[in-house]
């Protein structure tokens, strides 16, 4: 009986120590793939939750990898060697975090690197156009190789409007010549706005922004037929009402027409109410000049107290006014574009509140002008978009890439030099000084900027350079140089 006993303990516990091998070498081997796992995920997330420095790295990784103890601890519960498996998962994890510790500043871009896709580097290159002129020729600059070789873009470029592109050897070196014969995209007769270019004109106001598709608008003209003033009916739309006007020279211009509503205290110590004599005279508070007698206005006082509101810009020099005052003569209205009100109160401040109607403001818009054919005034758009793109082959990633990359290009007719060093410290080269191109136009145009855009996509460094005009150029007929400034894009 002993015998059989004592048999059946060595079974169980040669039986144990199966259990505890094979249960300490999957702790073991969890705590191994834990730490690995747990940082990928860590990186794959990083963008949802913010991650911003390594520590957090880290710790975030911490919480993943203890997720996968927690499943481990508890399919192995009933294991009485659970506790000492543990200690194995601890141990193995311990010694790959003190393995990515020595080497952290390497395995983290490393692992980066793996886990998500490294772009390619490119350059571009864009021309904004907008001029009336029927029929125009310029000359513009181009991107080069190191091999002073037009970049491929420049052979497939993307563009909008009536233009016709090709590439030239001039006197000043390579560029790209942009030429128009003939109008621009036909928008719609001027004549028949009223009238049976409607639908036109509003399909062309919709896709300018100004009006929503179906909102009901009251368009009329005046001035001769020189202006078109289209009132929107919507009380959504949020727009204001748009007059359009043809200028002397064609083109049209826009203005947004609005009420602005004003109130307001002007208080003491900016001026002051006084009584002398029955009167109830105010004064400047800061100089102490006498402004007007309130009891006088409307009355002898009436040309004082609107010299005042004119200085305050409530009403414009020569504006016809209607003045009255109500309300046992504590307060005075004023009418004529818009409404004023103003109450003395017991503090001495002056309370007022003014509605200004029909306020014009100019709304810069692209370039829209007219031309005479056939009778008809018929608008045609001005505006001409060019683009170029090119990829080029990932960057390797070291901390000499980024300035190799944009020493290979150099931009024609102009003085453009590459950049000096972007390597850390971070220095900022001589970016803010103007870079002079040469521009050619055989005729005026109002309108033209041009841009060029070199960007490596080397996450060790993460800049790029812009170089473009500081806004529109206007062209004037012949050679000219044109102005370029440069600009440095940190953590693109």
């Amino acid at each position: 009986m002993n015998n059989k006993i004592n048999a059946k303990e060595v079974l169980n516990d040669s039986t144990t120590k199966k259990e505890k091998r094979w249960t300490y070498l999957v702790f073991f081997l969890m705590g191994i793939i834990s730490f690995p796992i747990g940082f990928i995920l860590t990186i794959s997330l990083g963008s949802m939750i913010n991650i911003e420095s390594i520590w957090q790295l880290l710790l975030f990784s911490l919480l993943v990898s203890s997720i996968f103890l927690a499943i481990g601890l508890a399919a192995f519960k009933k294991q009485p060697q659970a506790y000492y498996s543990l200690k194995a998962f601890v141990a193995s994890f311990a010694g790959m975090l003190f393995i990515f510790l020595m080497v952290w500043s390497n395995s983290i871009m490393g692992l980066y690197f793996i886990i998500v896709p490294q772009q390619e580097a490119s350059t571009s290159a864009s021309i904004y156009l907008e001029s009336s002129a029927e029929n125009f020729t310029i000359y513009v600059p181009v991107l080069l190789d190191e091999n002073k070789t037009v970049l491929k873009m420049y052979e497939n470029p993307m563009f909008t409007g009536s233009t016709k592109i090709s590439l030239i050897d001039t006197e000043h070196g390579k560029a790209l010549k942009i030429g128009r014969s003939g109008l621009g995209n036909y928008v719609f007769n001027w004549n028949e706005v009223p009238g049976k270019d409607n639908d036109r004109f509003v399909k062309w106001i919709e896709n300018i922004g100004y009006t929503l598709p179906g909102e009901k608008l009251d368009i009329t003209k005046t001035d001769n037929d020189t202006t078109i003033t289209v009132l929107g009916r919507s009380t959504t739309s949020g727009r204001n009402n748009l007059i359009i006007r043809l200028n002397e020279g064609n083109i049209l211009k826009f203005y947004n027409i609005y009420d602005s509503e004003t109130s307001g205290i002007i208080g003491e110590g900016l001026f002051f109410a006084k009584r002398e004599n029955g009167q109830l005279n105010i004064y400047e508070g800061e100089s102490g000049n006498y402004l007007f007698n309130w009891n006088e206005v409307p009355g002898k006082d009436t040309n004082r107290f609107i010299r005042w509101m004119e200085g305050k810009g409530h009403v414009q020099p020569g504006e016809k006014l209607d003045i009255s005052k109500n309300y046992d003569g504590r307060v005075i209205t004023v009418s004529g574009t818009g409404t004023w009100i103003y109450r003395l109160n017991e503090d001495g401040g002056l309370e007022f509140h003014g509605v200004t109607k029909n306020i014009e403001q100019e709304v810069s818009w692209d370039l829209f002008f007219a031309k005479e054919e056939n009778s008809n005034l018929n608008i045609y758009s001005g505006k001409n978009e060019l683009s170029m793109n090119e990829n080029h082959e990932k960057l390797k990633e070291d901390d000499q890439t980024s300035d190799e990359f944009f020493r290979r290009f150099t931009i024609s007719m102009s003085n453009y030099t590459s950049p000096e060093s972007f390597i850390n410290p971070p220095q900022y080269p001589e970016s803010y000084s103007m870079i002079g191109a040469w521009v050619y136009s055989d005729t005026e145009i109002e309108k033209i900027s041009f841009h060029f855009y070199f960007d490596p996509k080397n996450r060790n460094s993460s800049i790029a350079l812009s170089i473009s005009t500081p806004g529109w150029v206007h062209l004037n007929k012949g050679w000219q140089v044109v102005n370029l400034s440069k600009g440095i894009n940190y953590g693109t």
